[in-house]
């Protein structure tokens, strides 16, 4: 391949999300052009993504001290915030606003580690920036939805969900709520116990995986630190591999005609693939951990759920823990904050609510009949009464119980989630019923999740 294709290929797989696949096509093209700056952006930002924190760390660093650019310094402030230097971080972001205010990814980081005040000068300097005219619609739904995360912060709920809505609106989005669901109708058809059964023994032997896995806000990252405090597990964050890999998967299969929904590539792939997917992921763990495989390390990637089949022929013997929370606080918390990437099915509560049963419905028929161990375990009964449920968890993994799990500190630990700055508060139950602050405006969204808000209040 040319060095311009390659360097188009990088530009397209970044684009498109495929974080993994970007990074390694940047280190490819940057062996023979070391100094194209846009390039090492894309590793930067990629390799953070992918969870290599070192790797984009060393590469922002190195372009920050030719210039300081927002894009540049957004990179940094994410590194910093993952790592927990919030103070850091903010510095970081309040010196990209001052550099271009209109960068949509600076809102979303400084709502992700910022709590407002009444009398804020960021809530001024972001409503005035909105009425712009010149400003692009990315960055109006970042600032919208840093504005909504303002007004929850001082009690506004109705003008967090107006901000909310705007931010939705202004969504570029492609998604296809039908997609979906011929997507999980094909999973369904695909990973049957008959099939399940006939490829059993393909995958790797190892125990040493523990996925979380749910919907997105369910809780995972607070299962993840949890179980960091003991000692015994090691948390690796949302690693994206398996989707990554069936994402490879079915780009090739559209090449021979098939649709984006098909899994004929499962069908399709030889007894040895399964294997070696597994030690291409647990190399990867390696990477991250210095060499080696921890003996135990989570996943906390939530749309894992949607992978189960996958994982079950990969690692038949890892363990799952799904976690559930009440739907409507799942969807309230998921419409009322962006994402980094993907999730477009937040940006319409009926695309909401669709999604939330597919995710449901999918881990309903996948669990019972996968070889894995599966744990169900409720957001609601973890952060209400803690240590029995804590208890119970630990039985299920045959780890030790250690009182630093009701207080966890996630020192260490490394996340560009949504939860960057939640994980470093104790163990509370706060969010649990949060959607009645918007009782009054959730009337589509209940409908659509088939929830009576009567008998839920």
């Amino acid at each position: 391949m040319h060095r311009a294709e390659l360097r188009d290929q990088v530009i397209s797989l970044y684009r498109g999300r495929h974080y993994i696949d970007a990074a390694e096509a940047a280190l490819r093209y940057l062996e023979n052009a070391p100094e194209d700056e846009i390039v090492l952006e894309i590793l930067a930002d990629s390799a953070v993504q992918a969870g290599h924190i070192d790797v984009g760390e060393r590469t922002i660093t190195l372009l920050l001290d030719r210039k300081r650019t927002p894009t540049r310094l957004s990179c940094l402030a994410t590194i910093r915030s993952a790592q927990g230097e919030m103070k850091v971080a903010e510095g970081l972001m309040r010196e990209a606003l001052a550099i271009d205010p209109t960068m949509p990814g600076i809102w979303g980081l400084i709502a992700g580690v910022h709590r407002f005040r009444k009398d804020d000068p960021l809530i001024v300097k972001a409503k005035r920036i909105l009425k712009r005219k010149d400003v692009p619609a990315d960055a109006r739904r970042s600032i919208c939805f840093a504005l909504c995360k303002a007004m929850n912060d001082i009690g506004k709920w109705d003008r967090a969900w107006d901000y909310a809505a705007q931010g939705a609106a202004l969504a570029n989005s492609q998604y296809d709520p039908g997609e979906f669901d011929r997507w999980l109708d094909d999973i369904n058809e695909t990973f049957d116990a008959e099939f399940l059964a006939r490829k059993a023994g393909r995958g790797s032997e190892s125990e040493a995986p523990v996925f979380i896995v749910g919907m997105p806000r369910s809780g995972t990252t607070l299962m993840e630190i949890v179980l960091a405090a003991t000692g015994e597990i090691a948390p690796m964050g949302e690693r994206t591999i398996i989707p990554d890999i069936t994402a490879r998967a079915v780009r090739d299969d559209a090449a021979r005609g098939n649709t984006p929904s098909s899994h004929a590539w499962v069908r399709r792939w030889r007894d040895d693939a399964f294997g070696q997917v597994a030690d291409f992921y647990l190399q990867d763990i390696a990477r991250r951990t210095g060499g080696s495989v921890p003996t135990r390390f989570t996943d906390k990637l939530p749309g894992n759920v949607l992978y189960l089949g996958e994982i079950g022929l990969i690692f038949p013997r890892a363990k799952i823990i799904r976690m559930h929370r009440d739907p409507l606080d799942t969807c309230v918390s998921c419409y009322l904050g962006q994402f980094h990437d993907g999730h477009d099915y937040t940006y319409r509560t009926d695309w909401l609510a669709r999604a939330a049963h597919g995710f449901q419905q999918i881990g309903d028929a996948l669990a019972p009949i996968i070889p894995n161990d599966v744990l169900d375990v409720h957001y609601e009964n973890l952060v209400s009464n803690p240590e029995p449920e804590i208890r119970r968890v630990l039985q299920f993994l045959d780890v030790t119980w250690t009182a630093d799990c009701l207080t966890p500190a996630p020192v260490g630990y490394t996340t560009t989630t949504r939860s960057v700055a939640q994980i470093r508060k104790p163990i509370n139950s706060s969010s649990v019923g949060r959607w009645r602050r918007y009782a009054n405006r959730i009337g589509p969204l209940a409908d659509a999740l088939g929830i009576d808000l009567t008998d839920a209040a």
